[in-house]
């Protein structure tokens, strides 16, 4: 099943994939004790990129467009949040 992004990915290796888990849920953890459970989920998602690029990610994206086909079926998903050119958070 072909996948396209319009946004530039890599793959990471499990160890670089951890230590970006793990500042970016930490982050989420923050902001959702700051803000609330009930706060906007679109306001949460440019708040947590913020967050990402005041910790020195310097490639984030949000609502990244993923376009998916298959034979004649075609969707485009858009991801929340792509840190590093291959993090996805959902």
């Amino acid at each position: 099943m072909p996948i396209h992004s319009s946004i530039k990915s890599r793959r990471h290796c499990e160890e670089e994939f951890k230590a970006i888990a793990y500042q970016v849920t930490g982050a989420a953890f923050e902001l959702h004790n700051r803000l609330g459970q009930f706060f906007s989920e679109k306001v949460f998602k440019y708040e947590l990129a913020d967050a990402c690029r005041q910790m020195g990610f310097s490639h984030f994206a949000v609502e990244s467009p993923i376009e998916v086909t298959f034979d004649s079926f075609s969707k485009t998903y858009f991801a929340d949040l792509l840190i590093e050119e291959g993090a996805l958070f959902e």
